[in-house]
């Protein structure tokens, strides 16, 4: 569903819609401006807005109720475990759940919450967000430095390949103690090499490597 053009965006409030299929792209909801609508009946809708996946229904069920609850509680979770990494896949996970509960029946609800459930449990947990840009972010977690690249054709295609080829070497030569530090360092490298642009011939990972060269020349301070 879209607005024609020059039609006026509805106004709607939660506490007076009595039909959800009166709501359509492009209306508000309080101050939220709908951008998609996932599913809609008369009594729910599932809709996107800038901040997100949301919801609204009237009636709920008591079961319903639970599982909105039982969702929020492993967002909250999954908010504390990954410090805001993995978004888009959390807010797959939170449509699938939600349509789930207002479309299908409760073993279909309990599957996608299962889901969920094995998605936060199984992913490992976010140590430090190195940095957070709109189309990447560099975090470090209990399995070292990672990163999420929106659109992989605005960055060097040249840096994931010297990124892996020094966290490889690194997890092999890096003492334990040591591995913190080379991380860091192996973070900052990678976000310099993706805030360069398609076009960096730099060597950004060199920091990274002489953590590397000095440790092969068993050389106990490893400052650069």
């Amino acid at each position: 569903m879209s607005k024609d053009k020059g039609i006026e965006p509805k106004r709607h409030q939660i506490s007076t819609l009595k039909d959800f299929g009166v709501v359509d792209v492009g209306d508000f909801i309080a101050d939220d401006k709908i951008l998609r609508i996932l599913s809609q009946t008369a009594k729910h809708l599932i809709y996107e807005r800038h901040s997100g996946v949301s919801y609204a229904a009237i009636d709920a069920t008591t079961q319903q109720s639970a599982n909105i609850a039982h969702l929020d509680q492993l967002l909250i979770q999954a908010k504390r475990r990954f410090k805001g990494v993995h978004a888009e896949s959390l807010q797959s996970y939170k449509s699938t759940i939600l349509t789930a509960i207002f479309c299908a029946d409760e073993a279909v609800t309990k599957k996608a919450i299962e889901n969920l459930e094995d998605f936060i449990r199984e992913t490992p947990s976010v140590k430090n967000v190195v940095e957070r840009r709109e189309n990447y972010i560099v975090w470090i977690s209990e399995f070292g430095v990672e990163h999420w690249i929106k659109k992989v054709s605005e960055v060097n295609a040249g840096v994931f390949s010297d990124f892996y080829n020094v966290k490889s070497l690194g997890l092999v030569v890096i003492p334990k103690s040591k591995l913190k530090k080379f991380y860091g360092k192996l973070a900052s490298c990678l976000v310099v090499g993706l805030s360069k642009g398609v076009d960096c011939e730099e060597d950004v990972f060199e920091p990274a490597k002489n953590i590397l060269i000095n440790v092969l020349l068993m050389q106990p301070d490893l400052s650069l």
